[in-house]
């Protein structure tokens, strides 16, 4: 669970499995064993925060992009107008563009 706000995730964590749960029920006529899924949250001082109330779209797409490129979340607010427009381009194109580790402009 990554929250750049700042949140702890204990009761998004628990929310999820139970939907999970209940989505399983409802599609599968079955229960699911989750007993063996851990919640792993990540802590504030650990992943890059924002500073307002508009930058969550763009930074939780800029962890997912990290954590499937397995890369470091070696960006920060300051990054965002660059990040905006770079995702711009990458939907536009329909590519990804791999320069992530090596431009951060601020």
């Amino acid at each position: 669970f990554y929250d750049s706000m700042g949140g702890r995730g204990e009761r998004v964590l628990a929310n999820l499995r139970k939907y999970f749960a209940d989505e399983h029920r409802n599609k599968k006529g079955t229960d699911i064993d989750l007993s063996d899924w851990e919640d792993v949250a990540w802590r504030p001082h650990t992943i890059p925060q924002q500073n307002n109330g508009s930058d969550c779209g763009v930074f939780m797409c800029q962890f997912a992009s990290a954590i499937v490129r397995n890369i470091a979340l070696n960006f920060t607010h300051h990054n965002m107008p660059y990040m905006r427009r770079r995702m711009v381009v990458e939907i536009m194109e329909k590519r990804l563009i791999d320069d992530f580790e090596e431009t951060q402009d601020p």
